[in-house]
């Protein structure tokens, strides 16, 4: 019922659309119970929307990229859904960089030899940055004291789950306080000693926790440095990981000693925080496939993601994630079906029957970026992990459908599907 929700929520975040209606039916059955996954919602209902978006542009004689760049949402749209606004909603330019970067409107003609077709398609997508605007209130703590070496130790209820947490919190402490990496400890997940946090989860961490961390970084960096000017009685300020006393330059850990032991004050800040808005990421996904019209096996030889991150903490993990992403969307599109027997039963209980994408099937992949920054994310910065797998299958679905001539809208486009529906052609 949760995810049905957050599909219906979704729905209106991507295009214009002055009146919106959402009513959807869970249904409790005797199968093996589900929980959450990858997008909450959202693979879901993109898959949907984006699928039908391209055969109504079909039916109607419309381009598919005219017909989005006309109707998607602009930077500081309202949210129908309840959130303040969209935030810096770059998906136009997340479309038409990423058309003429891939070469859509060369790639998008049906090239046909033999028993082969080959085509292109796009999806365009959207994912939310927390809980702001919906029934849960979104509230994190975390704590940052710097230590007497000039090390620096950050206290959170987050967990790494795989995607760079972490690192990405203690880069952005250290951007605050001028400290290198090797000199941050993020102490983690332990409820003795760290505080409350709603958990990882509705695509916040980045821009929820990380606005957090760097926050408190920053009051924590002001503590020591109105400290150490009542301690010296004289201007201090704060630079590159020095306080410049005076004529004086002392390091961060001498500046922590002093204000500690002759001040008696530690430079430990601990803070609640809980963001008022929940701006929109976007992105959109190009997939180029061959298909052979003899097996209904299908090819994908090229992809292009393109994604609104607002701003990059660490490249190579937004990059990371967006393979990760695209990995699980292909197996959404071509290979990975949840089928049960009588009994209710999964049909596939070993992975020698549930056919994952794997590494010999996966394409090239070009990642663009468009960095423009989003306003109370922690410079600029909001999430990926969740989007990235989001467009994937609707762009593969809408390359085949093209390719083929076809409408089909289930996934996943089996051998066997496929090959049905050419034969009802």
């Amino acid at each position: 019922r949760k995810v049905l929700m957050a599909m219906g929520k979704k729905t209106s975040r991507l295009y214009r659309i002055p009146a919106v209606e959402f009513a959807g039916r869970a249904v409790r059955t005797s199968t093996t119970p589900s929980g959450a996954c990858r997008g909450y919602g959202s693979p879901q209902i993109h898959a949907i929307t984006e699928i039908h978006t391209d055969l109504l542009c079909r039916r109607l004689g419309y381009d598919p990229v005219d017909f989005r760049l006309a109707n998607l949402v602009h930077p500081g749209d309202s949210d129908p859904s309840g959130a303040s606004d969209l935030g810096n909603a770059r998906i136009i330019e997340c479309l038409t960089r990423g058309a003429e970067r891939f070469g859509w409107d060369h790639r998008s003609k049906v090239l046909s030899w033999g028993r082969w077709r080959r085509s292109a398609g796009f999806a365009c997508c959207t994912h939310g940055n927390g809980y702001a605007g919906t029934i849960y209130h979104d509230v994190t703590e975390v704590s940052v004291r710097i230590m007497e070496d000039g090390s620096v130790v950050v206290r959170t209820s987050l967990h790494e789950l795989g995607n760079g947490t972490l690192t990405a919190v203690a880069q952005i402490v250290g951007e605050v306080l001028s400290v290198p990496l090797d000199r941050i400890v993020v102490t983690e997940g332990d409820t003795q000693f760290t505080g409350y946090d709603i958990g990882c989860q509705a695509s916040r961490v980045i821009y929820v926790c990380g606005e957090s961390a760097r926050l408190c970084a920053e009051q924590a960096k002001e503590l020591l440095r109105s400290e150490a000017e009542k301690l010296w009685g004289c201007p201090t300020t704060y630079e590159n990981g020095e306080l410049l006393v005076g004529g004086r330059r002392l390091s961060l850990g001498e500046a922590v000693r002093a204000v500690e032991t002759k001040g008696g004050t530690s430079v430990d800040v601990h803070l609640t925080y809980s963001p008022d808005r929940n701006p929109g990421s976007y992105g959109v996904h190009f997939a180029d496939i061959t298909v052979d019209t003899c097996t209904g096996l299908v090819t994908v030889n090229d992809f292009l993601a393109v994604h609104d991150v607002g701003q990059a903490i660490n490249r190579n993990f937004v990059e990371g994630q967006i393979y990760g992403g695209i990995q699980m969307g292909l197996g959404m599109a071509l290979t990975e079906e949840l089928a049960f027997d009588a009994k209710g039963r999964p049909s596939a209980r070993n992975f020698d029957k549930y056919h994952m994408f794997n590494a010999p099937e996966m394409p090239p992949i070009d990642v663009l970026l468009i960095e423009k920054g989003e306003p109370g994310g922690p410079y600029g910065a909001k999430s990926i992990g969740e989007i990235a797998t989001v467009p994937t299958a609707p762009a593969v679905v809408n390359a085949v459908n093209r390719a083929l001539g076809t409408e089909m809208t289930c996934l996943p486009l089996t051998p066997a599907r496929i090959v049905e529906a050419l034969a009802a052609l």
